[in-house]
């Protein structure tokens, strides 16, 4: 009974909605803009077709490169500790 309904809505319905929508375009105006493909995204797009094997996602980060980064980061980090160490008068003397 629910698909019932779902189908006479679809049926009733989408003919009103796409008059709400574009209220000037008739179906046959709305079947050649289809034909040529005047909706966003439809000219310059091609047909979808199903691939045989994915290609591989480049990489966008380098990894050398960021860990490099991180031990240069570190190692700078571990010098200011140990400036600040040696700066820093010792209680006993």
């Amino acid at each position: 009974m629910n698909w019932l309904a779902l189908c006479v809505m679809i049926v009733f319905g989408a003919p009103t909605f796409a008059s709400e929508i574009s209220p000037n375009l008739t179906p046959a105006t709305e079947i050649e803009r289809a034909r040529k493909r005047l909706y966003p995204g439809g000219r310059d797009e091609e047909d979808l077709k199903v691939l045989a094997s994915l290609p591989e996602a480049p990489r966008k980060t380098d990894t050398r490169s960021i860990q490099k980064e991180v031990y240069k980061n570190l190692f700078d980090q571990d010098l200011k500790d140990d400036e600040g160490e040696s700066s820093e008068p010792e209680a006993g003397h």
